[in-house]
C-alpha cells in the first residue's frame, strides 16, 4: 500500500504543476507540445491505473475511493472529451 501512495502522491505533484502552469504560474520544464501530449496521455494512463488499482483493492467499500480520486470529475471530464469526438 505504501508503493500505491507513492505514485499517487507523485501523481498528484504533477498535477498540482500541471494546475499552476494553466493559472499563469512558470513551469520548469520545457519541451514541444509533442513531448507535452505524450506526458498528458502517460499520466492520464497511470491515473486509470491507480484508480483500477483502488477499484479491485476497495471492491468491497468503493466509498473509500473517493478520498483519494474524485470520481465525479472524472465523469464529467470524460464526457466532455468524449463528447469532442
Amino acid at each position: 500500500m505504501q508503493t500505491l501512495k507513492a505514485e499517487v502522491d507523485s501523481f498528484h505533484n504533477d498535477l498540482v504543476a500541471a494546475n499552476a502552469v494553466l493559472k499563469g504560474g512558470k513551469s520548469n520544464k520545457s519541451g514541444s507540445s509533442t513531448e507535452l501530449e505524450a506526458n498528458r496521455i502517460a499520466l492520464g494512463t497511470g491515473l486509470y491505473g491507480v484508480l483500477g488499482l483502488l477499484m479491485n483493492f476497495y471492491k468491497e467499500t468503493p466509498e473509500m475511493i473517493a478520498d483519494t480520486i474524485q470520481i465525479d470529475i472524472l465523469r464529467t471530464m470524460g464526457k466532455l472529451y468524449f463528447s469532442k469526438i
